[in-house]
């Protein structure tokens, strides 16, 4: 159980870091090219991630309750095989710098995840593909956050006095405030798929850590709101690229806190017989 939960909680995150800050370095060679560009400490970090994912992917699924069996079976087995090529493919993409083909391996990845969660599986006969889409949609939108923020933290850290990093910051936000809006709207989706169609009582444990889970992912909001509102009308005076850089941090940390939530979730029982 603590093999699956680690290696699952590393696996999410390190593809996700790898789906958002591919799309965001994408978006930053369209609109203000001198800006995308990966410090050494980000692109040991993406490497790093696409091993981490590699090596991640077979632990969290053969150390899960019940998924061996799952996958035995022909879609089982065939998904696993799919993830596997993708995570080889995308630590090639990672490794020479393909960004666009990074975000598509990655994207890919994440959605054949959302094949064997909780909304796929809770899903009525018949709808299991509409669960498993909105649980993609869940995690590419999760993805972005998570991957834009440690691409927004290392730009903070290397370049606080680019003349456009204002430009770059609100391109972020931008794109942010539609991400948002899909995470909180799937999420919603799935908590009622998952909570409403599983027969028996509700697991007080699952609860309290989606109540949780919830918590966080608004506090990361709240931070997001004043981030863009507060110091990013003031980013080019001095000290709030500095102030900035600690907030978009914090967010950052709560952010990977909530993908372990989501990973334990995806462990435990949602309800009891």
């Amino acid at each position: 159980m603590v093999l699956a939960l680690l290696a699952r909680a590393l696996h999410d995150a390190s593809v996700m870091a790898l789906f958002g800050s591919a799309c965001l370095l994408a978006l930053f060679a369209a609109k203000v090219p001198e800006l995308a560009f990966e410090g050494s400490g980000l692109s040991l970090g993406r490497r790093g991630a696409s091993l981490l994912a590699l090596a991640s992917a077979p632990a969290w699924a053969i150390g899960t309750p019940g998924t061996v069996s799952w996958l035995m079976s022909a879609p089982g087995g065939w998904i696993l095989l799919a993830r596997l090529v993708l995570l080889i493919l995308l630590v090639g993409a990672v490794w020479t710098g393909l960004l666009r083909i990074t975000a598509w391996l990655s994207g890919a990845a994440l959605v054949l995840i959302a094949a064997t969660g909780h909304a796929a599986r809770a899903s009525l006969q018949g709808f299991a593909v509409i669960g498993a889409a909105n649980d993609g949609l869940h995690l590419l939108t999760a993805g972005y956050w998570i991957g834009g923020l440690c691409v927004l933290l290392a730009m903070l850290r290397s370049r606080p006095s680019a003349p456009r990093l204002p430009q770059a910051v609100a391109l972020f936000a931008e794109w942010g405030m539609i991400t948002v809006a899909l995470l909180v709207m799937t999420g919603i989706i799935n908590a009622a798929i998952v909570l409403l169609s599983n027969p028996g009582h509700d697991n007080l444990v699952y609860a309290g850590i989606l109540a949780l889970k919830i918590t966080l992912a608004l506090t990361m909001i709240a931070l997001a709101l004043g981030n863009h509102f507060r110091l990013l009308p003031r980013l080019a005076q001095g000290g709030i690229a500095a102030r900035l850089r600690n907030r978009v941090g914090w967010e950052l940390g709560l952010g990977l806190t909530v993908v372990g939530l989501a990973a334990l979730l995806s462990l435990l029982p949602p309800t009891h017989q």
